[in-house]
């Protein structure tokens, strides 16, 4: 067991804060209300976002108090429940059936990706298939040795799961099936056990007794996600009820070996539950539990667990959904785990395990967190914005992306002087050194406009690609102006082009640097042409496109990084440079030169190393 553990701590916490990249709105807005419970905010259930149950948010609250806002502070509560469910699960493979189907139940669990995915998501599901395992563990093994403790304890995380993630509500059918099987075949150990059942669900019942009355008291806070998502309401099943159910059974019970979830932020996209031998091992479980479904009640309630907790994403759109189908977790691994365990010889059934783990860590740390649609998935744009903000002593942040992406405004929680840009409230006063975070599909003088008298150092970037509707497009998220002060000395410049446009300097720290400036408004907007001796080409405008120089103001100097490095590491070639109308490739003259620059052929010049 301990081997098993490790593995699944070692799965769960590797990459923890960067896998997967970025950090996704629904993540972010637990961060959110977790900063806010820290000063003071302490609701039974969050209003925000649909409404959220507040397990999870009060972990997040205090793993944040610790660490601070980030990725890391956010996702570590569901690591930790992640690890903590697997040694829960060899308690439930034990209590229902044997030691063996309990290691083998835990190893399962231990290397499937599924689990492992949800232990690296700061999404409030990650307590749930811990708190729904010590239930059933503990509550059987009260049940069969009589210890109150166990029974206490059984009950309380029953209760407790209502206030970790929506599909628990699906819980008391699932037990009042099975207990309909244990009237029907096993009334003498019903019977005998009575007591021990009126314990757990008094003490079930005052564990979930404030959520019931909020719920009585406001029901749409708390049951209105419900009706946005489900089957019978006709914006999700086109008008028909009945083929929308058939299908969505059919792909649920097809998600654990045929097709999974497609949605990139819960799976890689369509991968099933279990790899092939494991599924084979499920499916062969499953047969040994329905023949033993009368005689043994561990079984049936295997079985009737697994329907029942299937019906949140049977019954909703998007089917298979692995976030409402998490309920099904841990006890959908006992199948396999109680096939495996009557594998010969015993060493065979680890073989399944290790190809499992094998198969883990090659779809999700070498494919899926490296995808690019993963981190479009994860607003991984949106996190790159936030660690430049961090990275500046004073930042403004245009308000489209501010309340768009709702990771910005966590990640940046702890950054003492940061100010959002709104059209009709007055303007932000910049001091510098300051990043500017401007909308790109606006007028980029808004926030330029901001900035102090030239002269002004600018250094500006666009950020990388993001979403915001998956149907749509990637765009680029911000245009990122970096301004400080600039060094007055009016010393000559390198070379001087026509039409006020200068060439101060070039550097080699950290990319190849050209440092421009505007004497004058330029008339057009140029790109500048960076040619190796290799005949390599690096040709890019000095302002990024969203900043060019005809929307310059003169006397700023522009910062303009060329490649990543590559021509300052082979130096010993001189550099062909000039700049060109970017419409109509016309090469802009150059008036004069200085230094180590020459002049070259058709208005260049040569940068000699």
């Amino acid at each position: 067991m301990i081997v098993i553990l490790g593995v699944a701590a070692l799965l769960r916490f590797a990459a923890l804060g960067d896998a997967p990249p970025g950090l996704y709105q629904d993540e972010a807005i637990n961060g959110l209300d977790a900063l806010a419970v820290l000063k003071g905010y302490t609701p039974l259930y969050f209003p925000a976002n649909n409404g959220r149950e507040p397990l999870y948010i009060y972990l997040a609250a205090l793993s944040n108090r610790i660490l601070g806002p980030s990725a890391l502070a956010l996702r570590l509560p569901a690591a930790l429940l992640g690890v903590l469910t697997v040694p829960a699960t060899y308690a439930l493979g034990r209590a229902w059936f044997d030691r063996r189907v309990g290691l083998l139940a835990a190893a399962l669990l231990a290397v499937m990706l599924w689990h492992v995915h949800l232990s690296h998501i700061a999404f409030r599901a990650a307590a749930l298939p811990l708190l729904m395992a010590l239930a059933l563990a503990a509550g059987v093994h009260g049940l069969k040795s009589g210890r109150r403790w166990a029974l206490v304890m059984g009950g309380g995380c029953g209760g407790l799961a209502f206030y970790a993630y929506l599909p628990a509500r699906f819980m008391p059918l699932a037990l009042a099936l099975i207990g309909l099987c244990a009237l029907a075949w096993h009334y003498a150990a019903l019977r005998a056990h009575w007591r021990g059942l009126a314990l757990m669900l008094l003490t079930a019942a005052a564990v979930l007794a404030p959520l019931v009355v909020l719920t009585l008291r406001e029901p749409a806070l708390v049951l209105g996600r419900s009706d946005q998502v489900a089957i019978w309401s006709p914006a999700v099943n086109g008008g028909d009820l009945p083929g929308t159910l058939v299908r969505h059974t059919l792909a649920a019970l097809g998600m654990f070996g045929v097709r999974g979830d497609t949605i990139a932020r819960h799976n890689p996209p369509g991968r099933p539950v279990f790899d092939p031998l494991a599924a084979l091992a499920g499916l062969a479980g499953l047969a040994l539990l329905l023949v033993e479904f009368k005689r043994n009640l561990a079984a049936a309630a295997v079985v009737l667990w697994i329907g029942t907790m299937l019906l949140p994403t049977i019954l909703a759109e998007d089917a298979p959904h692995f976030l409402r189908a998490v309920g099904v977790l841990p006890v959908a691994v006992l199948p396999a785990a109680y096939a495996l365990a009557r594998v010969r010889p015993a060493g065979a059934a680890f073989v399944v395990v290790a190809v499992s783990l094998g198969w883990t860590v090659y779809d999700y740390f070498g494919v899926y967190v490296r995808a690019e649609e993963t981190a479009l998935t994860f607003d991984d744009a949106a996190a790159a914005l936030a660690a430049e903000v961090n990275a500046s002593a004073h930042a403004v942040v245009d308000w489209r992306i501010w309340e768009r992406y709702p990771s910005v405004q966590y990640l940046t929680a702890s950054h003492p002087d940061v100010q959002v840009y709104y059209d009709d409230q007055p303007a932000p006063e910049v001091h510098l050194p300051a990043l500017l975070a401007a909308w790109p599909y606006e007028p980029q003088e808004r926030l330029t406009q901001l900035l102090p008298a030239p002269p002004v150092v600018l250094a500006v970037t666009t950020g990388p690609p993001a979403v915001y509707d998956p149907d749509a497009p990637p765009f680029h998220l911000y245009v990122a102006y970096r301004a400080g002060p600039a060094d007055e000395a009016n010393e000559e410049p390198l070379v001087v082009f026509e039409d006020g446009m200068a060439l101060l300097e070039v550097g080699c720290d950290p990319a190849f640097m050209l440092y421009w400036r505007a004497s004058a408004p330029p008339s057009a907007a140029y790109t500048a042409l960076v040619h190796a001796a290799d005949g390599a080409a690096y040709d890019a405008p000095p302002g990024a496109w969203a900043y060019p120089t005809d929307h310059w103001r003169p006397g700023d100097v522009m910062v303009q990084a060329i490649g990543a490095g590559e021509l300052c590491r082979d130096s010993r070639s001189p550099l062909t440079l000039g700049l060109y109308n970017g419409v109509s490739g016309a090469r802009l003259p150059v008036l004069s030169v200085r230094g180590p620059a020459s002049r070259g052929e058709d208005h260049t010049v040569l940068i000699a190393p």
